[in-house]
């Protein structure tokens, strides 16, 4: 349980950093500054992770066929592969996959 509880918390620490990081793309975005990234699909993957973050911290996970990857899709087909926000947000969908 311990192991758990530890696991999760670490889990809940990184996507509060993505969302941080995520929020400072997209304001980038708005005033006009270029990178990977619409201003849609930042705002999208914000709302993702906030109910990502609300699943795991309320243990009210999916099951694990129905937390299929989207915001991977996006990074994967149209982001820089040398993007290190799009590495994270790909490596944050594997975690939550496997909780």
């Amino acid at each position: 349980m311990f192991d758990m509880n530890r696991k999760r918390d670490h889990f809940l620490n990184e996507i509060d950093e993505l969302i941080k990081e995520t929020d400072t793309a997209l304001a980038e975005r708005k005033t006009g500054i270029a990178g990977d990234g619409t201003i849609d699909e930042l705002e999208d993957f914000i709302q993702t992770l906030k109910e990502m973050k609300d699943e795991v911290s309320k243990n009210k996970l999916p099951p694990k066929a129905k937390r299929e990857p989207t915001m991977g899709w996006y990074v994967t087909d149209t982001w820089s592969y040398q993007n290190p926000l799009g590495a994270k947000i790909i490596r944050i969908e594997e975690k939550y996959k496997k909780l």
